[in-house]
């Protein structure tokens, strides 16, 4: 535990009665276009709730059914019946038949999957939602991260039953229009209704797009800009080593943990800055 979170600062956590919810709150990563740094995000954010959280487990779930890249990110060996389809077409297989866990970090288990799409004939609405059902069982957050597609049943149903939505995008015109407010309508006229917070990634990489644009063009109040170097978020992905665990004193990872750490903020609805400054006083 590096000092972003103290143990003080986890103690008072504790005590919130958010933390001691009897069910587990669903957080989905979107975007409507691949390369943004959803996956990187989604793996990343779930890793800092582990540390965040130590007492509470945590789920991080791949449903980027077409690029399921979590297990190369995070250097995981996938085993052998071990993933999220084996859930969908073994009946009766529990949760925790098909789980990873990851090094070191015990409140913590993975869903992985695999580049088989076949299984996906046979699921139905009903069996996403069953399977996110025992997830909020078992767990007290539960990161996916989505497809990007609103026609993969997997990431509609994720995204209609999520307490949070993360959206994840860059800062450039395509990009922009891609989530701006007609599309944000269309997922509420879909009934997807959570409360949504904006990750505006490669925020540094030009001058011409600033937060207030952003919020104009999408509708978004809570918007989350990460300032990154693209070779060390690269390096991060090729070594399998997730920025947020501190395996790099690049000043960089920092400031990014810092904004994971609003995010978590809006995600567990605790201002943990306001709880450091209680310490303070």
């Amino acid at each position: 535990m590096d000092n972003l979170t103290s143990a003080s600062v986890i103690k008072l956590i504790e005590n919130y009665p958010e933390s001691s919810r009897h069910e587990g709150r669903l957080i989905s990563f979107f975007s409507f276009k691949g390369g943004v740094g959803k996956s990187v995000f989604a793996s990343n954010l779930a890793l800092e709730l582990a540390q965040t959280f130590p007492k509470q487990k945590i789920a991080l779930v791949d449903f980027n059914l077409y690029n399921p890249d979590i297990a190369t990110m995070l250097k995981i060996d996938i085993q052998k019946g071990k993933v999220i389809k084996n859930y969908f077409c073994e009946k009766n297989k529990p949760l925790s038949h098909v789980t990873h866990s990851y090094p070191n970090i015990d409140n913590i288990d993975l869903f992985l999957s695999d580049y088989d799409l076949l299984w996906l004939e046979v699921v139905t609405e009903e069996m996403v939602t069953q399977f996110i059902s025992e997830l909020k069982v078992h767990y007290d957050y539960i990161v996916i991260d989505t497809h990007p597609a609103l026609d993969f049943i997997t990431t509609f149903i994720a995204m209609k039953l999520s307490d949070r939505l993360v959206c994840v995008t860059t800062p450039d015109i395509p990009s922009l229009r891609n989530t701006d407010q007609e599309r944000m309508k269309y997922l509420r006229a879909l009934g997807i209704n959570a409360e949504i917070c904006m990750i505006l990634t490669r925020y540094n990489v030009t001058p011409h797009i600033n937060i207030s644009m952003v919020k104009q063009e999408t509708g978004v109040e809570n918007v989350i800009c990460i300032h990154e170097k693209p070779a060390l978020i690269m390096d991060s992905i090729n070594k399998g080593e997730p920025l947020v665990l501190g395996k790099t004193k690049d000043a960089s990872v920092k400031k990014i943990r810092g904004e994971l750490q609003k995010l978590i903020s809006f995600i567990a609805d605790i201002d943990i800055n306001a709880i450091k400054q209680r310490l303070n006083d």
